[in-house]
């Protein structure tokens, strides 16, 4: 007695071939979980860097201000200067912080009514220094008499 093929079941070949296929889209998705997850923290530390930034130029027009005005500033800039400091995301100085902030203060020769402020933050990530994703800002004060 012959008995009829079985056409109902699944066989080895088509379950490991569903499985490669399951497994690609599954490694795919997590690559562009962990892609996102990678840019949003370089994107918050970006952030932060151009908030030191601008707060590092906000703290000089503040120290001018309460400790002899322009010409305070405009005769000894160098007091207010800093190279590669390091910093924590607060601003506050902080050997083992993932930011380091340079100001440079640039007087006027030709005119003693300006000064120049340039602030630069780098940040490191992942334990390296991104130099090459430097945020600087930097503006222009005036005297005005």
């Amino acid at each position: 007695m012959s008995y009829p093929l079985n056409k109902t079941g699944i066989s080895l070949s088509e379950v490991l071939f569903s499985s490669l296929i399951l497994t690609i889209v599954l490694v795919s998705v997590l690559l562009v979980f962990i892609q996102s997850v990678d840019m949003s923290s370089r994107i918050d530390y970006q952030y932060t860097a151009a908030n030191l930034a601008k707060n590092g130029i906000e703290r000089i027009r503040s120290a001018m201000n309460t400790s002899g005005g322009f010409n305070s500033l405009y005769n000894n800039p160098t007091e207010y200067e800093e190279t590669d400091t390091t910093v924590n995301g607060e601003g506050d100085a902080d050997i083992n912080g993932s930011f380091r902030r340079t100001i440079n203060i640039t007087p006027d020769t030709s005119n003693n009514r300006l000064i120049q402020i340039e602030v630069s933050v780098t940040y490191k990530y992942r334990g390296v220094w991104k130099t090459e994703s430097r945020i600087s800002v930097a503006t222009l004060l005036t005297c005005v008499k």
